[in-house]
């Protein structure tokens, strides 16, 4: 059978493609033996050489591509900062060397691979534009899908690699200048995605999106990380605003932190749009990304999580004593507030201590009694609402620097 000519320009920029990423893939590889945040963005690009040639295959549409994310792993090197800005002096020549070595080859890169760009979006925005019957996603999987899923990896390798390009030269030229990091934020896999979803997938939200039955549906089906990578700019934007608004850097008794506030409405928008179990909906409840947020994404204020704790205690100390259900209800009602409000006090208090100074023994004593007044509740309380919190963070810091697409 004959190729289609968006077939045949597919098939024409494997070789091109594998190049650069060999290329990348060795500067990022030598900037990791003198600068620590390029170990993990090495490690990434070295994993596409599989997506690459998966990109170009009649099989590209069943493929199950990961590709690592790009965090920044500065665990156990607790260097003084004298030490530290030693061996980053010393590290310096290095850099600058690579620098002279490797920019006119990225650079040259970059340049090729933003003037493709463009031609690569509208491959792009013309493969998602073929429609399917609303029932038919597996036939259009069959078809269309094959090039669309091969138009869509290839713009979002290129799209990803002139973002690592440009971030290469950033830190070049901060080398050159004698300044170890450029201070440009690294490319991270899912920031393109997110990119490519407002630009051509879904400019008009998701909401638009559930609504019709073209390529871009299938791209969100296919590819369970597209919805992902709306999730982790959701949050990651709701914990810029944190540390932004000072409001956020102490403890917030009756009101959610931005970045629990965000993820549970986005959580609860998602929910809705799929309410009525339309089949097309159903995707978004299956999504890899949906579930495992959805596990950790209720966290209420700290007052109500710690409270019903507190309440329940309470009214199990209050039934045991005067064995009247109605007067433990009242009475734990009227207590938990007050817990709550002491043991604020005495962690206002403790915060305002420097770490040498020991807990007053009548602050002790106080806290004892609260805690004997609910049973043990708000110690509980507060483990459940650090084990919950802890949890949250570690799986957006995990969607963070492990994505795929």
């Amino acid at each position: 059978m004959e190729k289609s000519i968006q077939e045949q320009q597919l098939e024409g920029l494997n070789e091109l493609f594998s190049e650069i990423r060999k290329d990348v893939e060795e500067a990022t590889l030598m900037a990791s033996k003198v600068s620590e945040k390029f170990k993990t963005l090495s490690e990434g690009i070295h994993d596409m050489s599989g997506v690459f040639a998966k990109a170009f295959k009649n099989d590209a549409a069943g493929a199950a591509v990961h590709v690592a994310g790009y965090a920044v792993n500065l665990a156990g090197k607790a260097f003084s900062s004298i030490k530290k800005s030693y061996e980053l002096q010393k590290l310096l020549p290095k850099k600058k060397e690579l620098a002279r070595n490797k920019r006119s080859i990225i650079e040259s890169h970059s340049q090729n691979l933003e003037s493709r760009l463009p031609k690569l979006k509208r491959l792009l925005e013309l493969e998602i534009a073929h429609e399917f019957e609303s029932n038919d996603i597996k036939l259009f999987e069959e078809g269309h899908g094959k090039n669309c899923c091969s138009a869509f990896e290839v713009y979002v390798m290129s799209l990803h690699l002139y973002k690592v390009c440009d971030f290469l030269v950033s830190e070049f030229d901060a080398w050159e200048k004698d300044f170890h990091d450029s201070d440009k934020a690294l490319p991270y896999l899912h920031n393109s995605l997110y990119q490519i979803i407002n630009e051509c997938l879904a400019p008009e939200g998701l909401n638009n999106l559930v609504n019709k039955s073209n390529g871009a549906l299938f791209l969100f089906v296919k590819y369970e990380s597209l919805l992902g990578s709306i999730l982790i700019n959701e949050y990651n934007e709701a914990l810029q605003l944190e540390k932004e608004n000072e409001k956020y850097d102490k403890k917030v008794a009756f009101s959610d932190k931005e970045s629990y506030l965000k993820i549970r409405n986005k959580v609860a928008f998602l929910n809705d749009l799929y309410s009525n179990n339309d089949p097309k909906k159903n995707w978004i409840k299956n999504n890899y990304f949906f579930q495992e947020v959805n596990k950790v994404q209720n966290i209420q204020s700290l007052f109500f999580d710690v409270s019903k704790y507190i309440f329940m205690g309470s009214f199990a100390l209050i039934v045991v004593i005067t064995f009247d259900v109605i007067s433990a209800i009242l009475g734990a009602a009227f207590i938990t507030p007050i817990v709550y409000l002491i043991d604020q006090a005495l962690q206002f208090s403790k915060n305002r201590r420097f770490r040498f100074q020991n807990t007053p023994i009548s602050e002790r004593i106080l806290g004892g009694i609260i805690n004997i007044i609910c049973l043990g509740g708000l110690w509980y309380g507060k483990k459940r609402r650090k084990e919950k919190e802890e949890n949250y963070v570690t799986l957006f810091t995990n969607l963070n620097s492990l994505n795929s697409f």
